[in-house]
């Protein structure tokens, strides 16, 4: 059959559909803070030695502002000594926006805190915890390397098979059933955290949410892929991940939820303050528990958060026109 030029060129201005990572939310510069809820009460989630502050608060003690050069600072007091289990005022914040699967979590931070008793960390969290899914993009404690962890309800575990740099440590992902542990996976290099990562000039963090699973990537300085720098994102060019948690047993969609991105620094508590975790520390050789060390402003130094941005990319269908 012939098919006539006037309906071969009608045909060719016709839009067509195609799939990309579109940008959803940007977190950057002066009003990096305007979607985060600051929480103000003390830390009932982990049970760490501090108050987490409002907005104002943390803005008139420094503890929450943006540079001159438009990078965000989060950090805690570093500068009043406590009493025993006395509390030290911090940040913590959650966005406004939550987000699912087919999400694509990017983050630029050029210093993460550290610190003898610094329990900080960038994660994101669902309601009815853990029901709709935490996943720890970056956290640590007394001067160890970064972890990345999910915890979910029952039903999700680490297959083994997925191909990944970094150190699986637990394969079981339900909350309840590993003691709140979940399944991490530890990112060794000792630039993923404290002053090595300072020092390297910092990194980009990503995590992937998507169908298949999920995957955690840290692109130092000099490494990031130029699709980042420039949101036209192609995961397929990035390597081996550092972690990967393949779906071979849970509904991605079942466990991650309406998630909320969270910052937060507190110190000791249920993980910092275990004399087990405490004791494997170097701070140990400082202080004989995390409680003792807490009482120290000057502990908290570097205890900081500099983000130069957070972005949130989304898997969406577009439509491309293809006239000329």
């Amino acid at each position: 059959m012939l098919v006539s030029p006037t309906v071969l060129a009608t045909i060719a201005l016709l839009p067509s559909t195609g799939f990309a990572w579109s940008l959803k939310k940007e977190y950057k510069g002066s009003t990096f803070f305007n979607d985060w809820n600051f929480i103000n009460s003390p830390d009932s989630t982990t049970h760490g030695l501090v108050q987490y502050v409002d907005r104002a608060t943390a803005q008139s003690n420094n503890l929450a502002y943006v540079t001159s050069g438009g990078k965000a600072i989060i950090a805690v007091d570093d500068t009043l000594n406590t009493g025993l289990n006395g509390l030290r005022n911090s940040v913590r914040i959650e966005s406004k926006d939550t987000f699912g699967v087919e999400s694509i979590f990017i983050a630029d931070f050029s210093h993460v805190p550290y610190g003898c008793g610094a329990w900080p960390a960038f994660w994101a969290f669902g309601p009815n915890w853990p029901n709709n899914g935490e996943i720890d993009i970056f956290e640590t404690v007394n001067l160890q390397p970064n972890q990345a962890t999910l915890h979910t309800g029952p039903g999700c575990s680490h297959d083994p098979s997925g191909v990944q740099t970094g150190q699986t440590l637990q394969q079981d992902c339900a909350a309840t059933a590993t003691n709140n542990n979940g399944c991490g996976v530890l990112d060794s290099n000792p630039n993923s955290s404290g002053p090595g990562f300072a020092s390297s000039g910092g990194a980009v963090f990503v995590m992937s949410l998507t169908a298949h699973g999920l995957a955690y990537w840290r692109f130092p300085r000099g490494s990031i892929p130029a699709d980042i720098t420039n949101q036209n994102l192609n995961p397929q060019k990035w390597g081996t991940p550092i972690g990967r948690w393949k779906w071979t047993t849970c509904q991605p969609s079942s466990h991650f939820n309406n998630l909320a991105l969270t910052f937060d620094i507190t110190v000791c508590g249920d993980w910092a303050g275990q004399a087990d975790v405490w004791g494997q520390s170097s701070c140990a050789a400082q202080y004989s528990t995390c409680a003792a060390a807490a009482q120290q402003g000057s502990n908290f130094a570097n205890a900081f958060f500099e983000i130069n941005y957070v972005r949130v990319h989304l898997f969406q269908e577009l439509i491309l026109s293809l006239s000329t």
